[in-house]
């Protein structure tokens, strides 16, 4: 390889990583942007306004109660290595949430325990927390 073309090479890469990691961001942020709850205690029916609806929907039993896991979309952009994971209290609010399913341990656990958990469409979902979830 002659010096002129490597040099040439040189050029061109360092032109195309700055755009490639400015792609890498932009889409990250706009993923991220999409599946943040709209606050920290939201309720389920909050959350379904803001972001997709759910791959999957489960009552799962854990040690400090029955829980309500949301498994969101995953956006083709976005490289991350799961979906969203959103996990609902018995009153139909949101206890905890991670933008990966497998960040935190406590949603790997639930993850497992989804698999045997009561499955639900988001329609019934939605309803049973109405019943279940006092006015603000």
């Amino acid at each position: 390889m002659n010096k002129r073309r490597l040099i040439s090479t040189g050029k061109w890469v360092a032109a195309v990583l700055p755009c490639l990691l400015f792609a890498y961001v932009t889409l990250d942020s706009f993923a991220r942007s999409r599946m943040t709850p709209p606050s920290p205690e939201c309720t389920i029916a909050e959350l379904a306004e803001k972001v997709p609806p759910p791959q999957l929907l489960a009552f799962v039993d854990t040690a400090a109660g029955k829980r309500l896991c949301w498994y969101g979309e995953h956006p083709w952009w976005a490289i991350r290595s799961g979906p969203p994971c959103y996990v609902f209290d018995e009153r139909c609010r949101l206890a905890d949430w991670s933008l990966e399913a497998s960040d935190s341990f406590r949603n790997v656990r639930m993850v497992v325990e989804t698999g045997r958990g009561e499955r639900l469409t988001l329609a019934e979902a939605l309803d049973r927390c109405a019943k279940a979830t006092p006015k603000r």
